[in-house]
């Protein structure tokens, strides 16, 4: 009797995780060219950082430059 107890609750949760376990659909994002003007006449400005680590700094951060446009 308990043998069989234990193959049936074996097997139910052998069953229960095979069922279980199912991979979610994955939504592709729509592409957006919102930021291109599709306007005559009309413009965006972007403020743009940039930061450029020196090659021989031996990993300390010691020559940092940092460029902004805008």
């Amino acid at each position: 009797m308990k043998k069989g107890l234990v193959y049936f609750f074996f097997i139910y949760l052998s069953l229960f995780f095979l069922y279980s376990c199912k991979k979610d659909k994955e939504i592709p994002q729509l592409l957006s060219f919102n930021y291109f003007p599709t306007e005559q006449g009309s413009y965006v400005i972007y403020n743009v950082d940039s930061i450029v680590h020196g090659d021989n700094d031996n990993n300390t951060d010691d020559s940092v430059t940092i460029f902004t446009f805008s």
